[in-house]
């Protein structure tokens, strides 16, 4: 009887003393990590997991480490990221940090530079791809402000270019006091990609009949 109290007292001493191991272990990673030596205080909760891998406080402490570490390295990627301010400096940012804090302003930024490289010469789909990167309203709109000062700059250099989905109905109306026997078809009209109507006088043989109101899509 009297042994089989010894054995669960020293059983009970031996489980108190490594509670006791682990935990002062566990202040001491703590102040490593805390004076700079970081490595130092992860390696030593990785010896503490290797020997109780269930140490629930161990497992804590390792994953709150990590998360600073990696924190840090977020803040310092993206300032880079900002500093080159480049379609490929967020798109590399974004790939190393997956939705990070800064994924979306990322995202924005990407979508921005985009649009800042729109030409003549650009197309429909150039303007998609801009778009998809968009998250707030306020680049959408950066897009499509940008898209419409190109392709004004487009239909200057290039006045006689037809729009054929514009000829695909009739653009054109006769108005004020224009008899309805002179109404004419016109079968080239110029692109302006822009909302509106586009006011031009209208004359037959040399009198003025009114105004060709042209819908701009």
């Amino acid at each position: 009887m009297k042994r089989s109290i010894l054995i669960i007292l020293s059983i009970f001493l031996a489980v108190t003393v490594s509670a006791q191991d682990v935990s002062s272990a566990l202040r001491q990673a703590q102040a490593r990590f805390d004076s700079g030596n970081e490595t130092g205080g992860i390696e030593l909760v990785n010896k503490i997991l290797a020997k109780y891998p269930d140490n629930k406080e161990a497992k804590d402490m390792l994953a709150k480490f990590n998360q600073v570490i990696k924190d840090r390295e977020i803040e310092a990627d993206w300032k880079i990221a900002e500093s080159q301010n480049t379609f490929e400096a967020y798109q590399k940012y974004r790939t190393k940090h997956p939705s990070s804090k800064y994924d979306d302003t990322a995202s924005d930024n990407m979508a921005k530079k985009l649009a800042d490289r729109f030409t003549v010469n650009s197309t429909y789909a150039d303007r998609t791809k801009a778009e998809s990167y968009a998250k707030k309203a306020m680049t959408k709109d950066y897009i499509a402000n940008k898209w419409k000062a190109v392709m004004a700059k487009k239909t200057l250099h290039n006045p006689q270019q037809t729009n054929h989905r514009q000829l695909t109905q009739t653009n054109h109306i006769i108005a004020h006091h224009l008899p309805i026997e002179h109404t004419v078809v016109v079968h080239h009209i110029r692109a302006i990609p822009v909302i509106g109507l586009q006011i031009t006088p209208y004359h037959h043989f040399g009198t003025s009949m009114g105004l060709i109101l042209e819908l701009v899509p």
